[in-house]
């Protein structure tokens, strides 16, 4: 397997039936901060104690999506649909716990704060996305197919500070 080609550095990229793109156009920047959010995501989850099984399924989701994303067929739409399924209920499980009566300044705790900067990304994501929808860039899926990223990327942010909420709270 040969990892660089050498063929992007004149900032173009390939997609899989052979079009050439600018790296920087929506459906790019929408890849790449999801795997931003991911790579991130693997840091949060070497700190924490409470989360690692469901940090790494988010891992795994993340990239399907990707997927979804860059390819534009259906092989991922049930894993999609099925991981905002599993984000509404985790969410549902996990807020009903936890009490916020304040601004929260991350930091005191390490896990907690690394699980907020993915939150943060994670809202550019969802951002990133919306662009996504808004641009022609995106022949390969329709609008429709793509809101549901918008919700799930939204959910996804509330389910990260609910994370670190609880690890937060972990050490009080």
């Amino acid at each position: 397997m040969i990892i660089s080609t050498k063929e992007g550095d004149k900032g173009k990229t390939k997609i899989i039936n052979g079009e050439e793109f600018y790296k920087d156009i929506p459906i790019f920047e929408a890849i790449g901060t999801i795997d931003e959010l991911n790579s991130f995501l693997g840091v949060a989850r070497l700190k924490t104690f409470l989360f690692r099984d469901e940090i790494k399924y988010i891992q795994t989701n993340l990239i399907k999506i990707n997927g979804y994303i860059a390819l534009g067929h259906e092989i991922f739409k049930k894993d999609v649909e099925s991981f905002f399924d599993w984000l509404e209920n985790e969410t549902r499980n996990n807020e009903e716990s936890i009490e916020v009566k304040e601004f929260i300044i991350f930091g005191d705790e390490e896990a907690s704060s690394w699980l907020d900067v993915c939150r943060t990304i994670c809202r550019r994501c969802e951002r990133r996305i919306v662009s996504l929808i808004h641009t022609k860039d995106n022949k390969e899926l329709e609008n429709k197919e793509l809101s549901i990223l918008t919700k799930i990327f939204n959910r996804l942010s509330d389910l990260l500070f609910i994370y670190s909420i609880h690890e937060l709270n972990k050490t009080k």
